[in-house]
């Protein structure tokens, strides 16, 4: 079967054999690089700045994506037999984060653009229009119920990465540039 997978292979491999997201045992991490390389000969992407996600899953050229929100919804609008699911084991949760450096001379203009982003109005729109999840609870009344994923979190096993230190990073690095040697699809 031909698959898309866009985000952390680790993560689905890790999800897969129910171990947590953040693991930092070098066995485990062993066990998920093993089950990467068997899942290798069905991977044709492996690329997470893959622009055309949504048109692939949209005309059936693979029947599989691991995907971002975005490229499933985005997929569904060209396609409506495409289906949004999340993976029984669960899935990752993704955040996207606003800072302010601390050695910014524009803090202030800084915040009011943090400020405005986070109204529930603008991620109303950001969410209608770019089909990009939302953890703003008083957003969701403007929302379109097709696109509310709050329901489905809560039902599902979503979590999110924990602290990682340094060696362990470096170890998923050094594995995950193992796996992409094998192919380059």
């Amino acid at each position: 079967m031909r698959v898309i997978i866009e985000d952390d292979l680790f993560a689905i491999a890790l999800k897969s054999i129910h171990q947590p997201l953040g693991t930092s045992d070098p066995a485990i991490l062993d066990q998920a690089a093993e089950r990467n390389r068997a899942l290798l000969p069905g991977i044709v992407a492996l690329d997470p700045t893959m622009t055309n996600a949504a048109a692939l899953l949209a005309d059936s050229s693979y029947p599989i994506g691991y995907n971002r929100t975005f490229d499933a919804l985005g997929a569904q609008l060209l396609n409506p037999a495409v289906e949004f699911v999340l993976p029984e084991e669960g899935a990752m949760l993704w955040i996207d984060t606003f800072v302010v450096p601390t050695s910014s001379t524009r803090k202030s203009p800084a915040w009011q653009f943090i400020d405005f982003i986070l109204c529930p109005e603008m991620n109303d729109l950001i969410t209608n229009e770019s089909f990009v999840a939302t953890a703003n609870e008083r957003a969701t009344q403007f929302i379109d119920p097709a696109l509310d994923f709050s329901q489905r979190s809560r039902s599902r096993r979503i979590s999110g990465r924990t602290a990682t230190g340094h060696y362990i990073l470096s170890y998923r690095h050094q594995l995950w540039q193992e796996l992409k040697s094998i192919t380059t699809r």
